[in-house]
């Protein structure tokens, strides 16, 4: 799916976009315009587009794959978002995720796979290529989409829990 990048791209722009907007609801800017992000920035998004496109995905296989990709790089679990020693207080297990940040991963997945629908005709019902995800990590994602599930809408209460990697 790599001959897609630019495609990819436009979609993780307003992936991103529709993140940083939900964030910003929530009282969080954190992040960057995607015109003033850096370009990993940019690349990591692009992957979370491949990811949500993939047969099966769902938030929490999505943010597995991010994550696993993430600690490989050498970062670590942190309480705020620090890319300069790179922390992330997200990098927990999805289940362990303030109710804010699984509405990130939710956003990010209905974004690229609308998205991809529209402007990548006979992708989505493209036959993986190889597995998104172990089976060791897929019963661990199971139970986590049902406990996204079973959330309630969240309010300002949430706020400031939802990067400190703690169930909200």
């Amino acid at each position: 799916m790599s001959d897609y990048r630019p495609q990819f791209l436009a979609i993780a722009r307003v992936a991103y976009e529709a993140v940083r907007a939900y964030c910003a609801t929530a009282g969080e800017h954190h992040m960057r315009e995607w015109d003033v992000a850096p370009p990993w920035v940019h690349d990591d998004w692009h992957d979370r587009v491949s990811d949500a496109i993939q047969p099966g995905a769902t938030p929490g296989l999505v943010h597995s794959r991010w994550r696993a990709r993430a600690e490989a790089a050498g970062w670590k679990r942190g309480d705020i978002h620090a890319p300069d020693r790179l922390e992330h207080p997200a990098l927990v297990d999805y289940p362990e995720l303030a109710h804010n940040a699984r509405v990130e991963w939710e956003v990010t997945l209905v974004v690229a796979r609308t998205l991809a629908g529209e402007m990548l005709p006979g992708v989505l019902d493209a036959p993986a290529k190889a597995p998104i995800i172990d089976s060791a990590q897929v019963s661990q994602a199971d139970s986590a989409e049902q406990s996204v599930a079973q959330l309630e809408p969240c309010d300002n209460e949430d706020k400031g829990k939802r990067h400190k990697g703690r169930k909200g």
